[in-house]
């Protein structure tokens, strides 16, 4: 997931302004899968981290606060269970 991270990165660096529509739209989408990567690897803390970017971003806040109440209840159940991971190895 290293290239696509750095590439959401870059978007975020160089489509700052937050005043330009377009821009804000660009953000979203890079802040969003973002935060589903770092989901999708399990590192629940920075998934809230840029789910809460996202909503800061104002462009679609329910996408972001879902992806914090969905991380917020994963994290929950892995210390319930005990759990570090979803991946079993063998």
């Amino acid at each position: 997931f290293k290239p696509s991270i750095d590439y959401f990165n870059s978007i975020l660096t160089k489509y700052n302004d937050p005043e330009d529509k377009g821009q804000k739209k660009l953000r979203y989408a890079a802040y969003y899968n973002l935060a589903t990567i770092y989901y999708s690897v399990e590192n629940f803390d920075k998934s809230i981290e840029i789910a809460d970017l996202l909503v800061k971003n104002d462009y679609d806040v329910k996408d972001g606060e879902k992806i914090i109440k969905d991380s917020n209840i994963r994290r929950a159940e892995f210390v319930k269970h005990l759990m570090t991971s979803r991946h079993f190895v063998p």
